[in-house]
């Protein structure tokens, strides 16, 4: 019989090598044995997502959080899935409370521009997006993302400064 972990190694390699079928029966399998497993609830949270069953996945994820109050990977997976079914106060929630774990956190400070510019708040936006690029200069959907809302400004210049060096990055 494998251990908790070797299962969730498992899991995590099926998942990675787009095998959803056997990773989500090795998280439900670790599940079985822990009901309040966080990764696994969080894993299969994920995974469910991306399958379609965003409802699903925000519950997944929120008992993941439950089980581990202090990740803000948990919490930022939750806010894409929010944003992804339109609950953008949600979403910003989220985002926020990933941030105040972890507050240089590239990703979070990405996703919470996505967020504010969904709900037409555009400096914040801009702010956050310039905020993930303090933080991660290479990250191409921020620059590229930063250019989108650059553009509805009417601020071409930069938002061309943008666009271009986001193809630098990712041609």
């Amino acid at each position: 019989m494998k251990s908790v972990e070797q299962l969730m190694t498992a899991a995590k390699d099926c998942s990675q090598a787009g095998r959803l079928a056997q990773a989500e029966a090795l998280y439900r399998a670790v599940l079985e044995k822990n009901p309040q497993h966080g990764e696994a609830l969080h894993m299969l949270g994920v995974l469910t997502y991306q399958c379609g069953q965003p409802e699903r996945a925000v519950e997944l994820i929120s008992r993941a959080i439950a089980s581990a109050n202090d990740n803000a990977d948990y919490r930022l997976n939750l806010g894409i899935v929010q944003h992804s079914i339109g609950r953008l106060q949600e979403a910003e929630t989220c985002c926020r409370q990933a941030l105040i774990l972890r507050p240089d956190y590239a990703e979070a400070h990405y996703n919470l521009g996505v967020v504010l510019d969904g709900q037409g708040r555009l400096e914040a936006a801009a702010a956050s997006y310039r905020r993930a690029l303090e933080l991660r200069p290479a990250f191409a959907e921020a620059h590229y993302n930063l250019g989108v809302l650059l553009d509805k400004q009417d601020r071409w210049d930069e938002a061309i400064a943008s666009f271009r060096r986001a193809l630098e990055i990712r041609p």
